[in-house]
C-alpha cells in the first residue's frame, strides 16, 4: 500500500469529509444556542428580522410598521421574508429567532462545504491556488471568527456567494462568476464598486475570452443593477438606499484613520491583550494585507493564478481604505463589515505562503495541524453552547408594564423592536424613511414623533464617550453621555438626533426627571457604565 505524504491528503476525498462533518459540528454549537435563547445577533440584525415579518403581515417593508424603508441589503432580507412566509410571524418569538439561525447556519455549512469541494477539485486538477480555500476552512471552522458571520446579518450570505466567485475566477468558470454577480449584488449592495467592478475590469482587460462575450455575460448584473435603482427611484425619490445615503460618503472622502487606532486602544485599556491577536479585527486583518503584499512582491508564487492573487490583495486594500475613507459615522468598524476582507486576505495569504519558506512545508503539516487545532476549539464551543446564557427577552422587565398601545422611539432599536413586542420607531434612521431625515432637517422631529403616535423615549445614556476611541463622539450619540442621569435622579437630557443626509441636527427635546418612568441597572457598554432610562414624552414637566 502506497503511503500518502502529508500534501497528498489533501488530494483524498475523506479529508474533505472528515473537514466537512467537523464543520457540522462546529455550527450545531450555535443552533443549539439559538433554541436556548442565545443567538448572538447583533442589534443590526433586528432591522432585518422585524421588517421582513412585517413585510409578510402587511406586504411592506417597514420596521414600525408604517414608515416604508429600502435601508437593508435585498438579498437577505427576502430570504428572511421567505423564512417567515414559510414558518408564520405568530409562532413565539424564540421559535422565530431559531428560524432565523438555521438559515444562517445553513448558509455557513454550505460555505464549509463548498470551499472543501472546490479545495478537491482544485489539487486534483494540479491548481497550487487550492491552498486558498485550505485557508479559508481554517477561518470558517475558527471559533472567534464566528462574530464576523453568525450574527443575524446577511454576511454569512455574502460570504458564501464570494466563495463561488473566487472558485469561478481560479476555476476560470467565467460564465458561473458573472451568473454569480447580480446575487452578489443584492446580498452586499457596495460590493458593486468594491469587489465586482475591479473584477470586471480585470476580465475585460485579461481575459482570453471576446469583449463581445464578456458585455453579453454582464447583461444580468446591468439589468439587475438597473431594477433594483429604478426600483428606488419609484418608491423613494432617491436611487441609494437610506441606509447607505446615511452611512456612505463615497465618492467623498471622510477620513477616519482612529478606526485602526481603536482595537488597539481596547485592548490595552480592558487589559485584554491577547484579544487583539485572537478576534479578527481591523488591525490583524491590515496586517494580513500588508504582509500578502510583501510576500507576492517578494517572492511571487510560480504556475497559475499570481494575477488574481495581486487583483484580491488589491480589492483587499479597496475594503479597507473604504472603511477608512468613505464612512460618514464614526461610531466604530462593526464585525461585519470585515467578513469580506478577511476572507479575501486570508485567501491570498494562504496562496502567497505556498513559496514560503518550502513549497513542502506548505500546504502540508502547518495546514492540517491548523484544521485540527480549530476544529478542537469547535468541539470546545459545541460543549459550551447548551450552557450558554440565555439572552434575557426584552419583554421580561423593561416594557412589560407598558400597554400593547404604548409607541416607543429609539436609537439603535433593533432588540427593542423585536422583543418589546410594541411598535417602536427607529431613530437613528437606518431604517426609516427618507421624510424622517426631513423632519430633522428641518427641526420637525417632536412633530415627527407626534405624527407617530410616539409615547415614550428609550435613551441608553453613557458616563462618558467611549475612552478608548481616539476622536469625538459620534454626532448621533451626543445626548447619550451624561454622567448625572447614570448615577444620579438630577439630570436634564437633551434629546437631538442627526441627519448625515443633511448634516445637521434635530431640535433638541428635553428630557427630565419628572418624566422618567423606567431606569435599568447600570451596566458595562464597552469599557463605559451605562444604562437604559425610558420617558413618557406626553407627561408635563
Amino acid at each position: 500500500m502506497k503511503r500518502l505524504s502529508v500534501n497528498d491528503i489533501f488530494g483524498e476525498k475523506w479529508f474533505y469529509f472528515f473537514i466537512a462533518a467537523i464543520g457540522v459540528l462546529s455550527v450545531s454549537g450555535d443552533v443549539i444556542s439559538g433554541w436556548n435563547g442565545a443567538n448572538r445577533f447583533s442589534d443590526d440584525a433586528y432591522y432585518y428580522i422585524v421588517p421582513a415579518r412585517n413585510f409578510v403581515e402587511s406586504g411592506i417593508f417597514s420596521f414600525d410598521g408604517v414608515n416604508k424603508t429600502n435601508g437593508f441589503h435585498p438579498l437577505w432580507m427576502f430570504l428572511l421574508a421567505v423564512t417567515y412566509k414559510i414558518a408564520g410571524t405568530e409562532i413565539p418569538l424564540h421559535a422565530q429567532i431559531f428560524s432565523v439561525k438555521l438559515v444562517e447556519t445553513f448558509l455557513l455549512v454550505l460555505a464549509i462545504w463548498s470551499s472543501c469541494l472546490f479545495a478537491y477539485r482544485l489539487k486534483k486538477a494540479d491548481n497550487p491556488l487550492f491552498v486558498g480555500f485550505v485557508g479559508i476552512l481554517c477561518l470558517l471552522l475558527y471559533p472567534q471568527a464566528r462574530g464576523l458571520f453568525l450574527i443575524g446579518m446577511e454576511s454569512t450570505l455574502s460570504m458564501l456567494i464570494l466563495i463561488w466567485i473566487i472558485y469561478g475566477m481560479v476555476s476560470s468558470g467565467t460564465s458561473l462568476l458573472f451568473a454569480l454577480f447580480p446575487l452578489f449584488f443584492l446580498a452586499r449592495l457596495d460590493s458593486l464598486v468594491f469587489i465586482i467592478s475591479p473584477i470586471i475590469l480585470f476580465y475585460l482587460f485579461r481575459s482570453a475570452d471576446s469583449k463581445k462575450r464578456l458585455l453579453l455575460l454582464l447583461f444580468p448584473l446591468g439589468l439587475t443593477v438597473f431594477i433594483y435603482l429604478l426600483s428606488n427611484y419609484l418608491l423613494f425619490d432617491h436611487f441609494k438606499p437610506i441606509s447607505g445615503a446615511l452611512k456612505s460618503s463615497f465618492p467623498r472622502p471622510v477620513m477616519h484613520l482612529s478606526f485602526l487606532s481603536d482595537p488597539v486602544m481596547y485592548s490595552i485599556q480592558s487589559g485584554r491583550y491577547f484579544d487583539l491577536l485572537i478576534y479578527p479585527n481591523l488591525v490583524n486583518i491590515f496586517c494580513i494585507i500588508i504582509v500578502s503584499s510583501y510576500l507576492l512582491l517578494k517572492k511571487p508564487p510560480e504556475g497559475k493564478g499570481t494575477s488574481l492573487l495581486f487583483l484580491f490583495n488589491g480589492i483587499c486594500y479597496l475594503l479597507v481604505l473604504n472603511l477608512l475613507f468613505f464612512q460618514k459615522w464614526n461610531k466604530q468598524i462593526e464585525s461585519w463589515y470585515l467578513v469580506l476582507p478577511s476572507l479575501l486576505a486570508i485567501f491570498t495569504l494562504s496562496c502567497s505562503l505556498r513559496s514560503w519558506p518550502a513549497k513542502k512545508a506548505f500546504p502540508g503539516l502547518r495546514s492540517i495541524a491548523v484544521i485540527v487545532l480549530f476544529s478542537v476549539f469547535g468541539a470546545y464551543y459545541l460543549a459550551q453552547a447548551p450552557q450558554a446564557v440565555k439572552e434575557k427577552s426584552y419583554s421580561d422587565g423593561l416594557f412589560s408594564f407598558l400597554d400593547k398601545q404604548s409607541v416607543i422611539g429609539a436609537t439603535d432599536c433593533g432588540m427593542v423592536g423585536f422583543w418589546s413586542e410594541r411598535r417602536v420607531v427607529n431613530l437613528d434612521g437606518l431604517i426609516n424613511s427618507y421624510e424622517y431625515q426631513e423632519a430633522i432637517r428641518d427641526r420637525r422631529l417632536r412633530e415627527f414623533l407626534d405624527k407617530n403616535s410616539v409615547t415614550h423615549i428609550l435613551v441608553g445614556v453613557w458616563a462618558d464617550k467611549p475612552r478608548y476611541q481616539l476622536r469625538d463622539n459620534e454626532n448621533m450619540y451626543k445626548h447619550r453621555v451624561n454622567f448625572q442621569a447614570v448615577y444620579g435622579k438630577k439630570y436634564l437630557i437633551e434629546f437631538a438626533v442627526y441627519s448625515y443626509l443633511y448634516n445637521t441636527f434635530s431640535e433638541i427635546i428635553p428630557l427630565h426627571p419628572a418624566q422618567e418612568v423606567f431606569r435599568s441597572k447600570i451596566a458595562l457598554d464597552g469599557l463605559n457604565h451605562s444604562r437604559f432610562l425610558l420617558f413618557d414624552i406626553r407627561k408635563p414637566v
